[in-house]
């Protein structure tokens, strides 16, 4: 619709050039030791099968939907098997396990186990993989096996013994890997083999193959670890990205003797596959025992060198199979509620802020205005950059790397929240800015220091939420002082260039109709040779509505995007978030009413005020509320282009829409009224707009009243009372 002419059934009245209506202001035991069997030596935490892992409020405005379209505009090969692979190499060149205490089984039961050659657990049968994986590898049909080529004599001679030797077996190569992490190819997957206990007692047997299982995972050798569990597979890819999402440097058990579940009870299979028998069946009495163990891991995050101890509890199932005991896999063994697809990183935890006050040291929360209210909440969250200390947290994240719940697994270093965030509202600006909202219903207002961008107020009405900093709504007619920027910049007119505003204008089948007078009944409109300032000065929307066509191609958009740094997210201390929108490729009828504002425009009373703060510098000062955020930044506007907008605002205000509104305010004051019908209540009221620069004050405003009228008559009066009061 029009800048600041309200439709009536489509048509345009013109706003009268009265002063506005006055109204007031209102006012970690000892060693465990299992069977007497020499425990594993601590070893570095290393193993070449893996690879690291990387691991990595104001809501934002919802445009307007679309509106339908009216005659009338304004609503309107064999294989080889691998060679085994070499003792394992530090991991990161950290801590090795040595400096946790060794691990150890319990004190008594039967005689220890005798030594075993490298790769201990397995019988020397098994050297080698067998040629059809374990039965208790419940994904050994899916995975694809990949050849491994040998080169040069020694590594032919090799795969041929071992061919010889599988001929005679009856084995084959074994599986390759999953990828940890995307990266560099692993290791082949370890095959399933059963854990021979010593004692024929369940409750000792349970815990001496949980005792494998923990040595093994404790060293670092995953594969031997995984090989216990019933799931190799998705046990050797979760165990991969425990260590690398945590940066394991050091690891250390200490287990509780097995409380057995009952000769009779059932082996109930999980997900990976548990209380399978070797030839495939489910044994339905099979002992088993559950072992508890206390975890301690020295993590840290990526990137930096400083580790922290994480201690926890968790448990492993063992179970009795045919062939021999295994680990019954699931993911919680890693931690506690831990499942399929998840995994485990080491993630900073922001400070907050103890209290957060206006420049004068007053504390935000002590008003009473949603927008500061918001401010306040928002800030006592998140302190900025450089402010507090972060805390270090282990937490969940799914398979895309997105933390799971809003409460960390573990938090193992508190953050220190900032004493006190000063920010940069004004509490006399506020105050001031408080009252003139008050003069008419659903009003919102937001107040910046153009040479800055501080905020210096942002207010609102009872009833109107935090509008002034999240409201979306179409600007209508203050927005051509961007339009008016493209046509300038671009060589479309000039300042006094001849502009007609005909009655009407069609563009693909909708008519667009201006302005009507103060009766409602005579059209406004301008003649051939009419001056593009007093276009701009009578807000006359047919003098822009004109120019779709030139403005195609992203011509607007890429305006408000370049000098204004609009239609892209701002961090005004809050995060980021988008407060303006508008479409980048519009043409045809949609561009032609998002000339004068209308359309898929939204913007919020902060987003316009600095569009006049920008024209009154010269420049854009993205808007902020704390020092320390990142700032937007955007081209100066060409200084023929600033001057020429100067002089056009400036029009308004003589002799334009806004005439007598500001009377009283001394000094150049530079203004732009609007009134948008997009966002009209039932009843066919518009919302009101206002933005001005005052180069005195160095202050620039932005007002919306919503569901009023002509912005010189609600809006106007609005910010008046500020400037006419600092």
């Amino acid at each position: 619709m029009s800048d600041d002419r309200s439709p009536v059934n489509g048509w345009f009245r013109d706003e009268p050039d009265v002063a506005a209506p006055h109204a007031s202001a209102a006012p970690q035991d000892a060693p465990y030791s299992a069977s007497g069997r020499p425990p594993v030596s601590p070893q570095p935490y290393s193993s070449p099968d893996d690879a690291p892992t990387q691991v990595g409020a104001i809501p934002a405005m919802r445009p307007q939907p679309q509106q339908s379209v009216s005659t009338v505009y304004g609503r309107g090969q064999t294989p080889v098997p691998p060679i085994p692979p070499g003792p394992p190499t530090p991991f990161r060149g950290q801590d090795f396990y040595s400096a946790q205490p060794p691990f150890h089984g319990q004190g008594q039961g039967p005689a220890p186990l005798p030594a075993q050659p490298q790769g201990a657990g397995q019988d020397p049968e098994y050297s080698y993989p067998e040629y059809e994986p374990h039965p208790h590898d419940r994904r050994a049909q899916a995975r694809v096996r990949k050849p491994v080529l040998a080169g040069g004599a020694v590594a032919g001679a090799a795969a041929l013994g071992l061919i010889a030797y599988l001929a005679l077996s009856g084995g084959s190569p074994g599986k390759t890997a999953n990828t940890a992490g995307g990266g560099a190819a692993a290791s082949p997957s370890p095959t399933h083999t059963s854990f021979q206990p010593t004692s024929a007692d369940p409750a000792t047997a349970a815990e001496q193959t949980a005792t494998a299982f923990l040595n093994a995972w404790q060293s670092g050798d995953l594969q031997e670890a995984a090989k216990y569990t019933d799931d190799p597979t998705d046990a050797l890819t979760a165990l991969t990205a425990y260590k690398s999402g945590l940066n394991v440097s050091a690891l250390a058990f200490k287990p509780q003797p097995a409380v057995l579940a009952g000769a009779s009870a059932s082996a109930t299979p999980n997900v990976g596959g548990a209380g399978t028998s070797p030839s495939g069946g489910t044994s339905s009495t099979s002992p088993s025992g559950t072992v508890a163990f206390s975890a301690t891991a020295t993590v840290g995050m990526t990137g930096q060198n400083t580790t922290m101890p994480w201690t926890y509890n968790s448990s492993v199932v063992a179970y009795k199979q045919s062939d021999g005991w295994s680990i019954r896999w699931n993911p919680s063994i890693l931690a506690p509620g831990l499942t399929d697809g998840q995994k485990l990183a080491v993630v900073p935890v922001q400070p907050g802020v103890g209290k957060v006050v206006d420049a004068a040291g007053s504390k935000l929360s002590s008003y009473s205005d949603a927008s500061l209210q918001t401010i306040a909440g928002t800030l006592a969250k998140k302190a900025p950059k450089g402010s507090g200390t972060a805390g270090v947290a282990v937490q969940v994240m799914d398979a895309s790397g997105n933390a799971v719940g809003t409460t960390p697994l573990a938090m193992l270093q508190k953050p220190v929240d900032a004493s006190v965030l000063k920010t940069t509202i004004d509490p006399t600006v506020q105050a001031l800015a408080r009252s003139a909202v008050g003069m008419f219903p659903r009003s919102s207002m937001v107040v910046l220091r153009p040479s800055t961008g501080a905020i210096l107020a942002a207010a609102n009405s009872a009833g109107s939420g935090d509008t002034a900093l999240t409201g979306g709504l179409a600007p209508g007619s203050t927005f051509k002082i961007v339009t008016s920027t493209a046509l300038l910049n671009h060589g479309i007119v000039t300042l006094y260039s001849p502009v007609s505003c005909p009655l009407t204008f069609t563009v693909q089948g909708v008519v667009y109709h201006n302005s009507s007078d103060g009766t409602g009944k005579n059209e406004e409109s301008e003649p051939p040779g009419t001056p593009f300032i007093t276009d701009f000065a009578q807000s006359c929307n047919n003098a822009f509505t004109q120019f779709y066509k030139q403005l195609e191609g992203g011509r607007l958009a890429g305006t408000a995007s370049t000098y204004f740094g609009l239609n892209q997210a701002w961090d005004i201390g809050l995060g980021s978030n988008q407060y303006f929108s508008m479409p980048g490729g519009s043409s045809g009828a949609e561009l032609a009413q998002e000339d004068f504002g209308q359309g898929r425009v939204v913007a919020s009373p902060l987003a316009m005020a600095s569009v006049a703060a920008t024209v009154g510098t010269g420049s854009f000062h993205q808007p902020y509320l704390v020092n320390g955020v990142t700032k937007v930044t955007a081209d100066a506007l060409p200084s023929g282009t600033d001057s020429s907008l100067k002089a056009m605002m400036h029009a308004v205000v003589l002799n334009g829409t806004a005439a007598g509104v500001f009377s009283g305010v001394s000094g150049p004051l530079y203004a732009k009224t609007g009134t948008a019908e997009t966002d009209a209540n039932k009843d066919g009221k518009t919302n009101a707009w206002i933005v001005v620069y005052d180069p005195n004050l160095d202050v620039s405003i932005g007002v919306v009243v919503q569901d009023s009228g002509f912005g010189a008559t609600y809006a106007g009066p609005e910010a008046r009372y500020v400037l006419a009061r600092l």
